[in-house]
């Protein structure tokens, strides 16, 4: 989980990582226990931390594609989104 630490520390603590993302500080807090982000967490940070921290990198165990927009400008493929149409697979 060294990636939701990276940003936690890039936004200046739990409290503003929730505020910047539109949360709860103990949604936040929870992921940290539980070490899994949720999916909308994902993309919500790597907006609001302008892509210092990647769907990818915070769920490397979903299966993330990129869709063209210009909204997300510091990744070159674009925003985040699930593939859905086939199951993520675990890392044994």
């Amino acid at each position: 989980m060294d990636e939701l630490e990276k940003a936690i520390t890039l936004a200046g603590g739990v409290g503003l990582l929730a505020e910047l993302i539109g949360s709860r500080q103990s949604v936040v807090s929870n992921w940290r226990a539980r070490g899994n982000v949720s999916a909308e967490g994902c993309a919500d940070m790597e907006r609001a931390l302008k892509g210092a921290v990647t769907c990818e990198a915070l769920r490397p165990d979903l299966r993330w594609l990129r869709m063209a927009d210009a909204a997300w400008p510091w990744h070159p493929q674009g925003r985040p989104v699930l593939d859905v149409a086939e199951p993520a697979k675990v890392a044994a």
